[in-house]
This record gives C-alpha cells, sequence and structure tokens, in this order.
C-alpha cells in the first residue's frame, strides 16, 4: 500500500484541495488502484486483494459455474419458507400499494403493443378462456350498467369541456 499526495487543478489553476489517497495494487489485474475500490472486510478488518471489479467477475464466474446448486438452493429455501415469504409478499404490497400501481401504469402504457400480442396469442392459444372472460365481462356489463352510463356521461362531460 502506498500513499499519493492529490491536487486538484481547474483551467491550469491550482484549486487549494489536497486530499491524501491510500492506494493498493489489486493482485488479479496488478493496476494500482485507490482503497475506496477494495472491499473492506469486517471479519479481519483488513481490504480484499483483489479490486471490487475484479472480486465482482470472479463471484460472476463462480455462479455460472454452480449456477444448478444455487437454484436448488433458492429451491429448497422458498419451499422451506413457504408461508413466511409469502406473508412478506403481502405486507409490501400493503405498504407499497400506490407505488406498485403507478409502476404498473406505466409499464401498460410503456408496452401497449406487446402486451396486445400477448393477449392475442394466449387468447388464440386458449380459445375457451376468450369465450370465458367475454361471458365474464358481459355479466359485469348487465349487474353495473347504472354505475357504466354514469362513468361515460362523466367522461363525455369532461371531453367536452
Amino acid at each position: 500500500m502506498g500513499i499519493i499526495l492529490y491536487c486538484e487543478f481547474h483551467m491550469n489553476k491550482k484549486i487549494n484541495f489536497v486530499a491524501i489517497v491510500e492506494v493498493k495494487t489489486c493482485k488479479n489485474c496488478n493496476i494500482e488502484k485507490i482503497l475506496d475500490l477494495f472491499e473492506f472486510r469486517k471479519d479481519n478488518k483488513k481490504y480484499r486483494k483483489k479490486c471490487k471489479n475484479c472480486f465482482k467477475k470472479q463471484k460472476q464466474e463462480y455462479y455460472l459455474k454452480n449456477r444448478e446448486f444455487f437454484l436448488t438452493k433458492a429451491n429448497e429455501y422458498r419451499k422451506t419458507n413457504e408461508l413466511e415469504l409469502k406473508e412478506k409478499r403481502k405486507t409490501y404490497r400493503e405498504q407499497n400499494k400506490e407505488e406498485i400501481s403507478k409502476k404498473k401504469k406505466k409499464y401498460r402504457a410503456d408496452n401497449r403493443e406487446k402486451l396486445s400480442q400477448k393477449q392475442k396469442q394466449y387468447y388464440k392459444n386458449n380459445p375457451d378462456q376468450k369465450d370465458k372472460a367475454s361471458k365474464r365481462n358481459k355479466k359485469y356489463k348487465e349487474i353495473h350498467k347504472e354505475e357504466i352510463a354514469k362513468k361515460q356521461q362523466i367522461y363525455i362531460n369532461n371531453k367536452l369541456k
């Protein structure tokens, strides 16, 4: 590890900013980098020998080599903690209802064509579902005829203004 004095210049004028920066050489890429680019280990109170970028690449490679192991481990966890995870998702949805609604609305607006194509493909592959949906829609319209008429009138009035 070394120490570097650092001065910053702006338009060939020295700014009154001097910092002492510690540097360290990464064992993997052999590039001297400032200490902030190395992870600090709390267990032995030292910095890692590999910089954050090299360490990240190493973790990614390890995951790709052992992908099946990690997937089975995640599936086992989900199965053993199913109720707990379900409860966490429920509380999250309750606490962030408006935010989730906004995100969904934005996604539907941004991907209108994609979603339309997906729906057409689904109904093409499952014609019985389309019939069920149309029956359900007709039934809803019959039950809520007055509410729909009021909403349509409000929409028309707002559009004319």
